[in-house]
């Protein structure tokens, strides 16, 4: 039993150790150039949070290991004492774990997917997510709520053989079915072709329009022009017509002069 009981604790360790590397390796190559980046601050609670983590989950594997040692002991004290302190340890990682899983990562993913977005730090953020998931999985077995659903959600082996091995044939249709379907829809009216004779007899009324419309403004043109060359013509009439009607002016006669006027006329 006690062997058991210290397999989830030694999978997570051995899980968490090679990306605890990554984590610690990637700080030391890229703190001094994104240390002011928003998800850099991101990255540093998850690297620290697992970093604490895997201690914690080392000395509940201890003490469980002493617990085992110590179990043919006649003291029921120390042995009582000695199972108080399991589950403390026990207590103190669970609430770690979760603190991990419900806080740190939720905001790591947000801030490590954003980075990927960015074309020019896309592969830093993939990177990211790729080790964040590896932690997700190390880390849910540790919550004690959601270990027991990710067990309940397990199908039995004979269950997913048995989906496995039988195919999906479809559903079977009659033949009086589909002659039903060919005639109901032989009947109805088919929607485009009512569309196009809609549109070809808009089109037509439009042609019609249209050539009414040019037909007017050129008989509005020819008689614009009509009526002005009529204006033209009876100014011009009107203008000779006064020439022609003009009475000649009457020449002033002459005042019978002095003798004065005869001597200087004879002389002219």
């Amino acid at each position: 039993m006690a062997s058991t009981e210290l397999t989830p604790f030694q999978q997570a360790i051995d899980l968490l150790g090679p990306v605890l590397g990554i984590l610690d390796s990637f700080n030391h190559r890229n703190k001094n150039q994104h240390r002011l980046s928003k998800w850099w601050a991101q990255f540093d609670m998850l690297r620290r949070g697992l970093r604490k983590l895997v201690v914690d989950l080392q000395a509940c594997v201890d003490s469980q290991a002493k617990t085992a040692s110590s179990g043919g002991s006649k003291n029921r004290k120390r042995a009582a004492a000695q199972k108080e302190r399991d589950d403390a340890l026990r207590k103190k990682m669970e609430v770690r774990a979760e603190h991990l899983h419900e806080q740190i990562v939720p905001r790591a993913f947000l801030a490590f997917t954003q980075l990927s977005a960015d074309n020019q730090y896309a592969h830093l953020g993939l990177a990211l997510v790729g080790v964040l998931a590896q932690v997700n999985a190390a880390i849910t077995p540790l919550v004690p709520g959601l270990s027991d659903e990710a067990d309940g959600d397990v199908l039995p082996l004979k269950q997913t053989k048995d989906a496995q091995e039988a195919p999906d044939l479809g559903v079977a249709i009659s033949r009086s079915e589909i002659e039903q379907r060919v005639l109901t829809q032989a009947e109805q009216p088919n929607p485009k072709r009512a569309v196009e004779d809609l549109s070809a007899k808009s089109s037509e009324t439009d042609g019609r329009e249209t050539s009414l419309e040019e037909g007017k403004s050129t008989s509005r043109k020819v008689g614009g022009k009509a009526g002005k060359s009529k204006k033209s013509r009876d100014e011009f009439d009107s203008l000779f017509d006064s020439l022609e009607t003009k009475k000649p002016s009457k020449k002033k006669k002459r005042k019978k002069g002095d003798e004065f006027d005869d001597l200087f006329s004879s002389l002219v």
